[in-house]
């Protein structure tokens, strides 16, 4: 990353790149802005929660007429003859194995509960607040998309 560039990362990141506040001073990222980015996440049709993808699937059927039994488990909402995912989607959805997902990179789980101190993820907290704000009005959001797909 550009060294200008960094604290746009750890600062409201979500906030700032849906709101169009990206190049906002470092800790100027406000409600007002968390309001724009709503609006914008209310636009999307298609909204889904990557730690929730599978069940978010039905989103892809009717949006994309994606046939998603595959990744569903073998039941489908909306199941379409004309188009199929590409063949390298089969890993959507899919759970990393436990080893996968305690020792991710080579670190050991002694690595990650040392990795930042507890004031720093306090700090890191605090810094965004909004985004964690936008991520909860995002998954309701998700919710909504997803249960909308269903009925249809």
């Amino acid at each position: 990353l550009p060294g200008n560039d960094i604290f746009r990362h750890f600062d409201n990141f979500a906030v700032r790149t849906l709101s169009g506040a990206y190049s906002v001073a470092p800790g100027q990222v406000t409600r007002e802005h968390l309001e724009a980015a709503k609006e914008v996440l209310r636009r999307i049709d298609v909204v889904m929660i990557l730690e929730d993808l599978k069940s978010h699937m039905p989103q892809f059927e009717k949006f994309f007429k994606w046939d998603m039994r595959r990744q569903m488990g073998g039941t489908s909402h909306r199941p379409s003859k004309s188009h199929r995912p590409a063949e390298d989607s089969s890993s959507l959805g899919a759970q990393p194995s436990s080893s996968e997902s305690v020792n991710v990179n080579g670190h050991t789980s002694d690595q990650y509960s040392h990795s930042m101190s507890n004031e720093t993820i306090a700090k890191f907290n605090k810094l965004n607040l909004l985004d964690f704000e936008l991520y909860e009005f995002g998954q309701g959001i998700a919710s909504d998309r997803t249960l909308h797909a269903k009925r249809l």
